[in-house]
């Protein structure tokens, strides 16, 4: 990291808690502090890039990553989109630009992690839920809970999803 992005970041209100080269460090690095925001470069030494590095501690870790590279390519942008980043900064950055997706990343990244608790709380109420659910989209059998299951002896949802409504109400004992 340059020196004036150093003073960017100091600039800016951030704690710089650690710089490394390559993507295994990284990931050490990552596992030890637990950043609030990386930012990572696409181009790292060693036997992994940036892209796959991020996709590791994202997949491992759930840490918000924005890249940072010179390296603008269709190839390459495509690439840092499909690890599901939290942003790109083209080089040389700017401190508001800087600023901006930091604040950006932390709070998607906040915001996401309460919607996922949300969807697993929401989730296990549903499966649980002594009422029988049954969501039916199009004609199609989409989801069915415990109860429901249980309601229309079907021992296995794999059995009955996607399937016309009407297989619900066919004789279980055959499906």
């Amino acid at each position: 990291l340059s020196t004036i992005f150093r003073m960017f970041l100091k600039e800016l209100g951030y704690e710089l808690v650690g710089i490394v080269v390559n993507g295994i460090e990284a990931i050490k690095k990552c596992k030890e502090l637990k950043p609030d925001v990386i930012l990572m470069d696409i181009h790292l030494q060693g036997d992994i890039n940036g892209i796959q590095t991020a996709k590791i501690i994202q997949e491992s870790l759930n840490l918000p990553v924005i890249f940072i590279s010179h390296d603008t390519r269709d190839e390459t942008i495509k690439s840092a989109i499909s690890t599901q980043s939290y942003g790109f900064l083209a080089k040389p950055i700017d401190i508001s630009s800087l600023g901006v997706s930091i604040e950006i990343a932390y709070y998607k990244h906040k915001n996401n992690q309460k919607i996922s608790l949300n969807e697993q709380l929401y989730k296990t109420l549903i499966e649980n839920s002594p009422d029988a659910v049954v969501v039916i989209v199009d004609n199609k059998v989409e989801y069915l809970n415990n109860s429901a299951l249980n309601m229309l002896e079907i021992s296995n949802l794999e059995n009955i999803l996607h399937c016309p409504v009407e297989e619900l109400f066919l004789d279980r004992k055959s499906v």
